[in-house]
């Protein structure tokens, strides 16, 4: 027989205490189950993609003509048939040439008189374009 005897504040303060313990350890259990599950049937998916990979004997494309000291920017064309690439020609590197001297150079007035422009005119139109 039961007995109807109530329990007193402090035993029912630890029952709701050890209930309260058990429902958060099941709550953290049950998260990281999920988690492990998850992730296996991840795993899984993975090692099939790469068992269809193999089996379908996929290549990776390989160009042949391919340098790679040269930047991507100076490929003209890709050959999708030959698997070629196609460079733009190589410029020649400018070359110093010391001999000339630093009064051999155009000054201003020079430049002026090389493009036909009249001094006045740019004048008044750089005047006219900072105002």
């Amino acid at each position: 027989m039961k007995s109807t005897k109530k329990p007193s504040k402090e035993t029912r303060n630890i029952l709701t205490e050890r209930s309260f313990l058990g429902l958060y350890c099941r709550i953290v259990l049950g998260l990281v189950t999920f988690w492990l599950f998850c992730y296996v049937i991840q795993e899984c998916d993975q090692r099939k993609l790469e068992k269809e990979e193999q089996q379908k004997g996929r290549k990776t494309t390989v160009w042949k003509n391919l340098d790679p000291n040269r930047r991507p920017s100076e490929i003209q064309s890709y050959d999708y048939e030959n698997f070629t690439v196609t460079y733009y020609p190589e410029e020649e590197p400018r070359s110093y040439t010391p001999d000339k001297k630093a009064g051999s150079y155009t000054v201003e007035p020079d430049l002026i008189d090389l493009n036909d422009v009249d001094p006045y005119d740019l004048i008044d139109y750089l005047d006219a374009d900072l105002d």
